[in-house]
């Protein structure tokens, strides 16, 4: 086994995997280190102390600039993976909160629909089905709003300290527009 795959094991048992940046990083710094040490010992490149400093500078640097090359394209997929996961985050709430304010909004408006219904219903039948036919008849007949907009100021009274007003009510439906024959006379 060659001192650079001793280097692995020893990373491997310290937890940090072949996969990982900081393991490509040390590694890197390692066959570095020892390329310099070999060409120092050695004496292949006849280097004086001050060439030996400059080229451990240069090493330092070159280890230094490729750690941080790794860790920023390291940084960089993280900050994808969780821009993606935060944007799918963020529609499913959206959708949720849309599905959940349509359904609340339909759901009380159904209700408050089937109240009035109710209500209409048995205010009409509590004088009997003849009643009702009549209260039916005078709401087909009329236009509520538009009869209850002519009760203001003099036209208003109290009675028995409740407020009434002369509400003017159609008995017989629209008229019915005349049938033409099939020559459209």
């Amino acid at each position: 086994m060659s001192t650079a795959d001793d280097f692995r094991q020893q990373l491997r048992q310290a937890g940090i995997s072949d996969d990982k940046p900081l393991s490509a990083v040390l590694l890197t710094a390692f066959q570095a280190a020892e390329t310099a040490r070999s060409a120092v010992k050695d004496g292949a490149r006849g280097l004086t102390p001050e060439g030996e400093a400059d080229l451990i500078k240069r090493v330092i640097q070159a280890v230094g600039q490729q750690a941080k090359t790794s860790l920023e394209q390291h940084r960089l997929r993280l900050d994808r993976k969780t821009s993606i996961m935060a944007g799918g985050i963020v529609a499913a709430g959206l959708i949720l909160a849309g599905v959940g304010g349509y359904w609340a909004g339909w759901s009380s408006g159904a209700q408050a629909s089937r109240v009035i219904e109710h209500d209409v219903a048995a205010a009409a039948m509590s004088a009997g089905p003849q009643a009702a036919a009549s209260w039916a008849a005078l709401m087909r007949n009329n236009d509520l709003p538009q009869a209850l907009a002519q009760c203001s100021g003099a036209s208003v009274w109290s009675a028995n300290g409740k407020k009434a007003c002369a509400v003017p009510l159609w008995l017989d439906g629209p008229e019915t527009p005349p049938i033409k024959d099939l020559r459209g006379r």
